[in-house]
């Protein structure tokens, strides 16, 4: 029903100042959605979460794009090493989810995310598909949203 999973690797993309999202977009040589709530459907898929932050499904390939000069338009932070991340998969993975949380999980289209709070901790939900939800939280509340997760789905079992 649930399990850990490796973090995906995962980039914040942080926008400072005026600067429009085309401008980036052409920065980063990388489409970035416009309406938050939907990973973008694209060779590097991306969530915007905030009005100026997007959380961009990639790893140090990117890297190369800070060393060009363009931190005056945005800085990208790798938040891999600060995540822990589950699969809750499964029927019963909506109920399951609301549990912890006041989002209606079975609303949630496939491919959107969101943050909410789960269990009192902030959490980035996406849903993958149907029945299957990716959760990240911040890896010190990894324990404790690990031990939460486990005794809700006891009472799936």
């Amino acid at each position: 029903m649930f399990e850990a999973i490796p973090t995906p690797m995962l980039q914040r993309l942080m926008i400072y100042g005026p600067q429009s999202r085309c401008q980036i977009q052409v920065a980063l040589g990388l489409p970035l959605a416009e309406a938050a709530g939907i990973w973008s459907d694209t060779q590097v898929p991306a969530l915007r979460t905030r009005p100026s932050e997007w959380l961009l499904r990639a790893g140090p390939e990117l890297d190369t794009k800070r060393s060009q000069g363009s931190d005056a338009l945005f800085h990208l932070i790798n938040v891999t090493p600060g995540l822990a991340a589950w699969q809750v998969s499964g029927v019963n993975a909506p109920t399951l989810l609301a549990m912890g949380g006041i989002l209606d999980f079975a609303a949630l289209a496939p491919r959107a995310g969101t943050r909410t709070l789960m269990a009192r901790i902030p959490t980035i939900v996406s849903r993958l598909d149907q029945y299957t939800f990716e959760l990240l939280v911040d890896r010190a509340y990894g324990d404790y949203f690990a031990n939460w997760l486990s005794a809700a789905a006891k009472r799936f079992a």
